[in-house]
């Protein structure tokens, strides 16, 4: 907590804040595809964008060197790589997958199905609060956890249809005749 006063003179912070400032001029030069998966980590495209990195001198930092640099952020990986169009999904894949949860958590109430979806929400936040300050977008267990509440939400809308069939279910008596 200390090195918050001197975040300036931080190296690791620094290359972090010009690396992200170097996505977003990605995100701005190609807004709705951005520029593909990991173009600013390459040289020639990093330099590139060097020359407009004035666009953003609002926010202070120390000029960008000629390697490129990670992101450092799921977010402003996503930003660079896929634009403000593939960030808008990306967040409302992470948003969807909490009111999924959530859903799923109150249908089954006590059940493992909540007490798994309760579980998932967890890991989710961990990735998202986690994903602020490393470069792991693409990380598969983030997409797992998607699928499993994919699997989740199948199960409910098993259980949901079951459930409505069992009380509609026509008199026995009625057809027999």
């Amino acid at each position: 907590m200390e090195t918050i006063k001197t975040a300036e003179s931080d190296g690791s912070f620094s290359n972090r804040l010009v690396s992200w400032k170097i996505h977003t001029l990605m995100a701005l030069e190609r807004p709705i595809l951005g520029g593909g998966f990991r173009a600013p980590q390459y040289g020639h495209i990093w330099r590139s964008l060097s020359y407009n990195f004035d666009k953003l001198s609002f926010i202070p930092s120390s000029q960008p060197s000629d390697k490129g640099w990670a992101a450092h952020s799921i977010y402003f990986q996503v930003l660079g790589d896929h634009g403000f169009v593939g960030l808008f999904l990306y967040l409302s894949i992470i948003v969807l997958a909490f009111l999924k949860l959530s859903s799923i958590e109150k249908y089954f109430k006590n059940e493992w199905q909540s007490k798994l979806a309760r579980m998932i929400k967890v890991s989710l936040m961990a990735y998202c609060v986690s994903g602020a300050a490393v470069s792991m977008a693409y990380f598969e267990l983030f997409y797992v956890l998607i699928a499993m509440i994919g699997c989740l939400s199948a199960l409910k809308t098993a259980s949901e249809s079951q459930t409505k069939t069992e009380h509609t279910k026509p008199d026995e008596a009625i057809w027999s005749k």
